[in-house]
Protein backbone atom coordinates (compact mmCIF):
# COMPACT_ATOMS: atom_id res chain seq x y z
CA UNK A 1 0.00 0.00 0.00
CA UNK A 2 1.32 3.44 -0.94
CA UNK A 3 1.73 6.01 1.83
CA UNK A 4 1.55 9.03 -0.49
CA UNK A 5 -0.16 9.91 -3.74
CA UNK A 6 -0.11 12.97 -5.97
CA UNK A 7 -2.90 13.91 -8.38
CA UNK A 8 -2.21 16.20 -11.32
CA UNK A 9 -4.57 18.72 -12.90
CA UNK A 10 -5.93 16.09 -15.30
CA UNK A 11 -6.82 13.70 -12.48
CA UNK A 12 -3.96 11.26 -13.07
CA UNK A 13 -2.75 9.79 -9.76
CA UNK A 14 0.77 8.62 -9.01
CA UNK A 15 1.31 6.37 -5.99
CA UNK A 16 4.72 6.80 -4.39
CA UNK A 17 6.54 3.58 -3.45
CA UNK A 18 5.87 2.45 0.11
CA UNK A 19 9.24 3.63 1.39
CA UNK A 20 8.41 7.28 0.62
CA UNK A 21 7.02 9.35 3.46
CA UNK A 22 6.80 12.97 4.53
CA UNK A 23 9.89 13.90 6.53
CA UNK A 24 9.08 17.56 7.19
CA UNK A 25 5.91 19.61 6.80
CA UNK A 26 6.72 22.59 8.99
CA UNK A 27 4.75 25.82 8.96
CA UNK A 28 5.11 29.23 10.59
CA UNK A 29 3.09 32.33 11.33
CA UNK A 30 4.34 35.52 9.71
CA UNK A 31 6.03 37.49 12.46
CA UNK A 32 8.20 40.57 12.01
CA UNK A 33 9.85 42.04 15.08
CA UNK A 34 10.56 45.77 15.07
CA UNK A 35 12.72 47.39 17.70
CA UNK A 36 10.98 49.78 20.06
CA UNK A 37 12.58 53.21 19.94
CA UNK A 38 14.25 54.20 23.21
CA UNK A 39 12.87 51.14 24.97
CA UNK A 40 13.79 47.53 25.47
CA UNK A 41 12.14 44.82 23.43
CA UNK A 42 10.22 45.06 20.21
CA UNK A 43 6.86 44.96 18.49
CA UNK A 44 5.49 42.20 16.30
CA UNK A 45 4.23 43.86 13.10
CA UNK A 46 3.41 40.63 11.27
CA UNK A 47 -0.16 40.02 10.12
CA UNK A 48 -0.57 36.69 11.91
CA UNK A 49 -1.23 34.67 8.75
CA UNK A 50 0.73 31.64 7.60
CA UNK A 51 3.63 31.80 5.18
CA UNK A 52 3.85 29.42 2.27
CA UNK A 53 5.39 26.16 3.43
CA UNK A 54 7.91 23.61 2.21
CA UNK A 55 7.13 19.89 2.28
CA UNK A 56 9.96 17.36 2.21
CA UNK A 57 9.50 13.73 1.19
CA UNK A 58 12.16 11.06 1.60
CA UNK A 59 12.37 7.50 0.39
CA UNK A 60 14.26 5.09 -1.81
CA UNK A 61 13.46 3.55 -5.17
CA UNK A 62 14.17 -0.17 -5.26
CA UNK A 63 13.96 -2.68 -8.10
CA UNK A 64 15.11 -6.13 -9.12
CA UNK A 65 17.09 -4.92 -12.11
CA UNK A 66 18.66 -1.79 -13.52
CA UNK A 67 16.02 -1.68 -16.26
CA UNK A 68 13.21 -1.83 -13.70
CA UNK A 69 14.89 0.86 -11.60
CA UNK A 70 15.19 3.08 -14.67
CA UNK A 71 11.48 2.66 -15.41
CA UNK A 72 10.46 3.40 -11.82
CA UNK A 73 12.68 6.47 -11.66
CA UNK A 74 11.30 7.95 -14.85
CA UNK A 75 7.71 7.38 -13.72
CA UNK A 76 8.40 9.12 -10.42
CA UNK A 77 10.14 12.12 -12.00
CA UNK A 78 7.42 12.64 -14.60
CA UNK A 79 4.81 12.58 -11.81
CA UNK A 80 6.50 14.95 -9.37
CA UNK A 81 7.48 17.57 -11.93
CA UNK A 82 3.79 18.50 -12.22
CA UNK A 83 1.89 20.56 -9.69
CA UNK A 84 -0.79 18.59 -7.92
CA UNK A 85 -2.72 17.48 -4.86
CA UNK A 86 -0.58 15.58 -2.36
CA UNK A 87 -2.45 13.12 -0.12
CA UNK A 88 -1.47 10.89 2.81
CA UNK A 89 -3.08 7.45 2.85
CA UNK A 90 -3.70 7.17 6.58
CA UNK A 91 -5.38 10.56 7.10
CA UNK A 92 -8.58 10.01 9.04
CA UNK A 93 -10.02 13.01 7.18
CA UNK A 94 -9.51 12.83 3.43
CA UNK A 95 -7.56 15.98 2.63
CA UNK A 96 -4.91 17.27 0.28
CA UNK A 97 -2.35 20.03 -0.02
CA UNK A 98 -1.54 21.57 -3.40
CA UNK A 99 2.18 21.46 -4.16
CA UNK A 100 4.42 22.65 -6.98
CA UNK A 101 8.02 23.54 -7.78
CA UNK A 102 9.47 20.09 -7.10
CA UNK A 103 13.16 19.82 -6.33
CA UNK A 104 14.81 16.39 -6.13
CA UNK A 105 18.10 15.26 -4.60
CA UNK A 106 19.21 11.71 -5.30
CA UNK A 107 22.22 9.58 -4.48
CA UNK A 108 23.78 6.25 -5.40
CA UNK A 109 24.59 3.61 -2.85
CA UNK A 110 27.35 2.12 -4.96
CA UNK A 111 27.40 -1.37 -3.47
CA UNK A 112 23.70 -1.89 -4.15
CA UNK A 113 22.93 -0.68 -7.66
CA UNK A 114 19.20 -1.46 -7.55
CA UNK A 115 18.36 1.12 -4.88
CA UNK A 116 18.40 4.90 -5.10
CA UNK A 117 17.66 7.14 -2.06
CA UNK A 118 15.81 10.36 -2.90
CA UNK A 119 14.67 13.56 -1.22
CA UNK A 120 11.85 15.52 -2.86
CA UNK A 121 11.06 19.09 -1.82
CA UNK A 122 7.79 20.78 -2.74
CA UNK A 123 6.49 24.32 -2.33
CA UNK A 124 2.93 24.72 -1.00
CA UNK A 125 1.90 28.28 -1.86
CA UNK A 126 -1.38 27.83 0.01
CA UNK A 127 -0.12 26.49 3.34
CA UNK A 128 -3.17 24.51 4.46
CA UNK A 129 -4.38 20.99 3.86
CA UNK A 130 -7.87 21.18 2.34
CA UNK A 131 -10.82 18.86 2.82
CA UNK A 132 -11.52 16.62 -0.16
CA UNK A 133 -15.23 17.27 0.35
CA UNK A 134 -16.58 20.73 -0.33
CA UNK A 135 -18.85 22.21 2.34
CA UNK A 136 -22.02 23.90 0.99
CA UNK A 137 -24.57 26.15 2.67
CA UNK A 138 -27.58 27.49 0.77
CA UNK A 139 -30.28 29.95 1.83
CA UNK A 140 -33.28 31.29 -0.09
CA UNK A 141 -33.96 34.93 0.72
CA UNK A 142 -37.61 35.84 1.13
CA UNK A 143 -37.28 39.06 3.11
CA UNK A 144 -34.65 41.67 3.72
CA UNK A 145 -32.61 42.15 5.77
CA UNK A 146 -32.12 38.44 6.50
CA UNK A 147 -29.77 36.90 9.05
CA UNK A 148 -28.53 33.35 8.59
CA UNK A 149 -25.57 31.22 9.66
CA UNK A 150 -22.77 29.50 7.78
CA UNK A 151 -21.06 26.79 9.83
CA UNK A 152 -17.32 26.43 9.31
CA UNK A 153 -16.84 24.36 12.47
CA UNK A 154 -14.03 21.83 12.23
CA UNK A 155 -11.83 24.11 10.18
CA UNK A 156 -8.51 25.09 11.77
CA UNK A 157 -8.43 28.57 10.24
CA UNK A 158 -10.55 31.08 8.37
CA UNK A 159 -11.42 30.37 4.74
CA UNK A 160 -12.40 32.39 1.68
CA UNK A 161 -15.62 30.95 0.20
CA UNK A 162 -17.13 30.93 -3.27
CA UNK A 163 -20.46 32.78 -3.05
CA UNK A 164 -23.06 32.09 -5.74
CA UNK A 165 -26.02 34.49 -5.95
CA UNK A 166 -28.88 33.45 -8.22
CA UNK A 167 -31.67 35.85 -9.22
CA UNK A 168 -34.35 33.15 -9.22
CA UNK A 169 -37.07 34.84 -7.15
CA UNK A 170 -38.75 36.72 -10.03
CA UNK A 171 -37.04 40.04 -9.20
CA UNK A 172 -33.74 41.64 -10.30
CA UNK A 173 -30.97 41.98 -7.72
CA UNK A 174 -29.29 45.34 -8.40
CA UNK A 175 -27.75 45.64 -4.94
CA UNK A 176 -26.19 43.00 -2.68
CA UNK A 177 -24.74 43.57 0.78
CA UNK A 178 -23.34 40.65 2.77
CA UNK A 179 -21.90 41.24 6.24
CA UNK A 180 -20.16 38.68 8.39
CA UNK A 181 -21.17 39.76 11.88
CA UNK A 182 -18.77 37.14 13.27
CA UNK A 183 -15.84 38.79 11.51
CA UNK A 184 -16.16 42.30 12.90
CA UNK A 185 -19.01 43.16 10.53
CA UNK A 186 -16.78 42.86 7.46
CA UNK A 187 -18.99 43.68 4.46
CA UNK A 188 -19.09 42.79 0.80
CA UNK A 189 -21.12 45.14 -1.40
CA UNK A 190 -21.95 44.38 -5.03
CA UNK A 191 -24.02 46.95 -6.95
CA UNK A 192 -24.85 45.74 -10.45
CA UNK A 193 -27.77 47.40 -12.31
CA UNK A 194 -27.65 44.62 -14.92
CA UNK A 195 -28.12 41.76 -12.44
CA UNK A 196 -31.57 40.71 -13.69
CA UNK A 197 -33.89 37.74 -13.28
CA UNK A 198 -32.23 34.48 -14.27
CA UNK A 199 -28.66 35.77 -13.87
CA UNK A 200 -26.03 34.09 -11.70
CA UNK A 201 -23.19 35.97 -10.00
CA UNK A 202 -20.24 33.98 -8.66
CA UNK A 203 -17.93 35.73 -6.21
CA UNK A 204 -14.76 33.71 -5.62
CA UNK A 205 -13.29 35.23 -2.49
CA UNK A 206 -10.08 33.22 -2.64
CA UNK A 207 -9.34 33.84 -6.31
CA UNK A 208 -10.49 37.46 -6.06
CA UNK A 209 -12.89 37.26 -9.01
CA UNK A 210 -16.50 38.29 -9.67
CA UNK A 211 -18.41 36.95 -12.68
CA UNK A 212 -22.01 37.35 -13.83
CA UNK A 213 -23.03 34.65 -16.31
CA UNK A 214 -19.30 33.96 -16.76
CA UNK A 215 -18.53 37.60 -17.63
CA UNK A 216 -16.12 39.64 -15.52
CA UNK A 217 -18.11 42.10 -13.39
CA UNK A 218 -15.62 42.88 -10.63
CA UNK A 219 -16.05 46.58 -11.41
CA UNK A 220 -19.45 46.40 -9.64
CA UNK A 221 -17.82 45.30 -6.40
CA UNK A 222 -17.73 48.48 -4.34
CA UNK A 223 -15.76 47.16 -1.34
CA UNK A 224 -11.99 46.58 -1.49
CA UNK A 225 -12.26 43.20 0.24
CA UNK A 226 -13.87 39.80 -0.13
CA UNK A 227 -15.92 38.02 2.50
CA UNK A 228 -14.28 35.32 4.61
CA UNK A 229 -15.55 32.70 7.04
CA UNK A 230 -14.03 32.37 10.47
CA UNK A 231 -13.52 28.91 11.97
CA UNK A 232 -16.81 28.09 13.71
CA UNK A 233 -20.32 29.40 13.16
CA UNK A 234 -20.55 32.62 11.15
CA UNK A 235 -23.54 34.95 11.47
CA UNK A 236 -24.26 36.51 8.07
CA UNK A 237 -26.58 39.44 7.34
CA UNK A 238 -27.96 39.96 3.83
CA UNK A 239 -29.49 43.15 2.48
CA UNK A 240 -30.93 43.28 -1.01
CA UNK A 241 -33.63 41.78 -3.21
CA UNK A 242 -34.91 38.22 -2.89
CA UNK A 243 -32.58 35.60 -4.34
CA UNK A 244 -30.80 32.35 -3.50
CA UNK A 245 -27.33 32.48 -1.97
CA UNK A 246 -24.94 29.56 -1.79
CA UNK A 247 -21.65 29.50 0.11
CA UNK A 248 -19.15 26.79 -0.84
CA UNK A 249 -15.74 26.21 0.75
CA UNK A 250 -13.32 23.56 1.92
CA UNK A 251 -12.35 23.23 5.55
CA UNK A 252 -8.65 23.74 6.11
CA UNK A 253 -6.24 21.95 8.42
CA UNK A 254 -2.82 22.75 9.76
Amino acid sequence: MSNLTIEDSLGAIYAFPESFWIKDVSWKIRSIARARAYASGGRDTGDGFLDSRVITIEGALRADSLAALETAERLLKVAIIKAGKLRVSDDTVRRYITVKGAMIAESYLGDYRFEKPMTITYLAEFPFWEDDTESPSTVTIGATPTDFTVDNSGSDFLVYPVITITANQAVPVPSVTLKNLSDGGMALIYNDPFFVVGDVVIIDSRAGTVRRNNNNTINYLTTPRFLRLQAGVNNIRYEGANCTIKFAWRKVYL
